[in-house]
This record gives structure tokens, sequence and C-alpha cells, in this order.
């Protein structure tokens, strides 16, 4: 039996950050990559760049890298936006988006402005809302008020807008609360809760009143009510200090 390399225990410890399910789902990622042939870095690389390797083990391979902290994840990750398969391409936008980098921001907006593939933009998107970078935002709003978007983009591009702090965020989330999509008014109530902002009180008020959509994710109406609740915990907070 082969002695383990420093690179296949730390895929090993990697399984220790994961509890139930998820943790299952680490251990089969691995074990797939090390049948594979994955004994270092060098070999987890050229697997990803392979487009004759089963797309499963890519997007393991894909899903692995921000995660254990390689060197040259980064240009590997943007490298892997232009993929010809759609599954890697958003596994590298999600991936990108753990990197916590902000220099990755440009490459996701050009990818999102560009790539025909829904599952590709979600993802996209996704990880724009985790960065929160300044720079998004316009391209996050012009998503939001684009009718000919796919209306689960819309909804996540509003909530990507939770944690942004930018110009014209506050007015394009209150407009977002007007929206014909209810998974977009949702959002807008959502991500208005977060950003704290006041000034939108009076609109959640009125949805949390008038508005009676469900979605997926609860009622339309008690979400707005949450983050009236939000936004006056925090002024009390604010008064306290």
């Amino acid at each position: 039996m082969s002695k383990p390399t420093s690179f296949t225990k730390r895929l090993d410890l990697l399984v220790t950050h994961f509890d139930g399910y998820s943790a299952a789902d680490v251990v089969k990622s691995v074990e797939r990559l090390k049948t594979a042939g994955v004994v270092s870095e060098e070999t987890l690389m050229e697997l990803l760049m392979q487009p004759t390797v089963p797309v499963s083990l890519r997007l393991d391979a894909c899903w692995l890298l921000p995660r254990i902290g390689l060197e040259g994840a980064e240009c590997t990750l943007i490298t892997l936006l232009s993929d010809e398969e759609p599954r890697v391409r958003a596994e590298a936008a999600m991936s990108l988006g753990l990197l916590s980098n902000d220099t990755v921001v440009d490459s996701l907006l050009s990818r999102l402005k560009t790539d025909p593939e829904l599952q590709v933009r979600l993802a996209v998107v996704h990880s724009l809302g985790t960065l929160s970078h300044t720079k998004s935002a316009h391209c996050l709003q012009a998503l939001i008020s684009n009718p000919e978007e796919d209306a689960t983009v819309r909804a996540d591009a509003t909530e990507a807008l939770a944690h942004v702090d930018a110009d014209g965020v506050i007015d394009a989330l209150l407009s977002a609360l007007q929206d014909p999509s209810p998974t977009v008014r949702f959002s807008a109530a959502y991500a208005l809760g977060e950003q704290g902002d006041p000034v939108a009180l009076p609109a959640l008020r009125v949805i949390a009143d008038t508005d009676v959509a469900s979605t997926e994710f609860g009622d339309v109406a008690a979400r707005a009510a949450e983050a009236i609740e939000d936004i006056n915990n925090r002024q009390l907070l604010d008064d306290v200090d």
C-alpha cells in the first residue's frame, strides 16, 4: 500500500470539517478523486482541465479546489468559467465565491453578461451575493429590472444585493418590492431587512398588510413583516450605542 502524501492527508482532513450527510458526500467525493488517481495538486489540476474526464469527477475536483487552499485555485477556476460544459462553469462560479477574493468579481460579471445557461447565471449571482462587492451592484440591478430575464435569476439577483453597499441599491430593492413576481418581492423584502435602512419601512408595511402571495420560501407578507422587525431592532441597537 502506498504511503499517504501530504496532499491526500489534506483531503482526509477536509472530511472532518463536515457533519452528517454533508460529511458522507464529501467522503464519496474524495474517494472518487483518489480512485481516479488524484494524489497531488498536479494530478488534481490535470484532471480538472481534461474535457474527456467524466463530468462528475471534474465537478468533484472543482468543488474541492477552493476548500483545500491550493495555490493557483483562482486562475484555474476563472479558466473553467469558459469550459464547454455548463455544469463545470456553474461549479467554477460557485467555487470562486468561496475564495472571498474581490479580484474574481470582474470575471464573474463578465460570465453573467454572456453565459446563456440558466444554471451558470444562477451560480454566478450566488457568488456575487456572497462577495457583495460594490462593483456588482449595477449589473445585479440591471438583471432585476430586465423583464426578459428568468424570474429565478431576478429573485436571486435581488437577494444578492442584501449586503451590497452602493448607490442606488435601496431604490432598486424598493422597486423590486413592487415586482409582478412574488419570489422577487419576497427576496426584495429580505434584502431590505438585511440592509436595515428605515427609509424602506413605509413600503414594507404596505406589503406586510396587503400582499397575499406565497412562494416556496414562505409568504411575502410574512417576509416583509420580518424585515420590518429587523430594521426596527437595528434602530434600537443604534440608539443604545
